[in-house]
């Protein structure tokens, strides 16, 4: 019995291991396939920053003044011309003897000398011209003035005229002033001034704006180039003018033009027309003043008209040192003379006597000192000796 007993533990025993030896120790948890699965919600991408909209670069501004070199030829906006500026002049008087009736006692003219050519097809009224000018001395001091047209009955196609941007301004200023500038305003067509817009008249409230100053040298206080700067320059590049020739009374100048021939210079008070006889029309000195008058003949050898600012001019140095400038008629043949520089002097063949006046002080025929004049001849000099 014991035996049993003994072999039954025996075998209990044995199969107690052989269970515990196949068991597998897996202590993890089995999980459901859908938990097995994590979901990850993607991350949102960053928006893309907006791309910087460059700045729009600053429009230049508009510059207030079209440039312009005294000598240079400018087509003007807005208005069928051209004009071509050659010096700035000063004195009692403009270009051609002109007085004009605002000038002060006390001041004297200064102005930009220029000539002006319509190259439309209608004519322009010259009379009255909406416009401004100013001019500034050393960038500081500002004198307002005008636009005169020398052609005061109108400007036809491609008809030419002197043209003057002046202003009055104090002796002292001229003696003074390094640098000037002459500006001129003006709208299309030289249309009125908007005074909506500018409850003030000046030159920057025009469409049109144009600012013309002295290239080289500096103007010296007679308002002209140092002429011996100028003539050092020219003598270095080999642009020197060509000196002036000299004339005597009786001597005929043949021009591409016409015949020129020189018969009186002298100092008058009153410049006279042949006929004296019953009314006639006279030029009078005015007081205080004295003309160097040179009358010459002048043929016509064109195949058209000659027109008076087609003829001679002439001008006067006194003393060496005091220039003075002058204008030219033409008397008619009898009483009268014409002097409107479009009116015309001689038709083709046709022989005028025309008349240089250049109004001088009476200082200039009492002091006894030299008188030179200098008469331009289809663009040759030729000089006088007067005293």
């Amino acid at each position: 019995m014991k035996k049993q007993i003994a072999l039954l533990l025996a075998l209990l025993t044995a199969l107690s291991l052989t269970v515990c030896g196949s068991k597998t120790d897996n202590t993890e948890t089995a999980k459901d396939p859908a938990e097995e699965t994590t979901t990850q919600t993607p991350e949102t991408p960053e928006e893309p920053a907006e791309p910087e909209v460059p700045e729009e670069p600053e429009e230049p501004e508009t510059p207030a003044f079209t440039q312009v070199n005294i000598g240079d030829t400018v087509a003007l906006n807005g208005v069928d011309l051209e004009l071509t500026t050659t010096q700035f002049l000063s004195g009692d008087k403009l270009g051609d003897g002109i007085s004009v009736s605002t000038h002060s006692d006390s001041n004297q003219y200064f102005w930009l000398e220029g000539t002006i050519v319509n190259v439309g097809t209608e004519t322009l009224n010259t009379l009255g011209l909406e416009s401004a000018v100013s001019i500034v001395f050393d960038d500081t001091y500002t004198y307002t003035g005008e636009l005169l047209i020398r052609n005061m009955d109108g400007l036809g196609p491609f008809a030419e005229s002197p043209v003057y941007l002046w202003a009055d301004v104090p002796p002292a200023m001229l003696e003074k002033y390094q640098t000037v500038k002459v500006q001129l305003g003006y709208n299309d067509g030289f249309g009125d001034y908007d005074w909506t817009a500018n409850s003030e008249r000046v030159v920057t409230g025009y469409t049109n704006r144009y600012e013309f100053v002295q290239s080289g040298a500096a103007p010296s206080a007679n308002g002209a180039s140092d002429a011996a700067a100028a003539d050092a320059t020219a003598a270095a590049d080999g642009t020197a003018e060509p000196a002036a020739q000299p004339i005597a009374i009786g001597d005929l100048i043949t021009t591409n033009d016409y015949e020129f021939t020189l018969k009186k210079v002298e100092l008058s008070y009153e410049v006279l027309p042949p006929n004296t006889s019953s009314v006639y029309t006279s030029y009078p000195a005015e007081s205080g003043k004295v003309f160097v008058h040179v009358e010459a003949d002048v043929k016509n050898t064109m195949q058209r008209d000659l027109r008076i600012d087609e003829l001679f001019t002439a001008s006067v140095l006194y003393d060496g040192q005091y220039p003075y400038d002058g204008f030219t008629i033409v008397n008619d043949g009898d009483n009268s003379f014409d002097w409107v520089s479009s009116y015309t002097a001689a038709t083709p063949l046709e022989t005028c006597i025309a008349h240089a006046l250049v109004e001088c002080p009476v200082e200039v025929d009492t002091s006894g000192k030299s008188i030179l004049v200098t008469l331009d001849l289809g663009g040759t000099q030729y000089e006088y000796t007067l005293r």
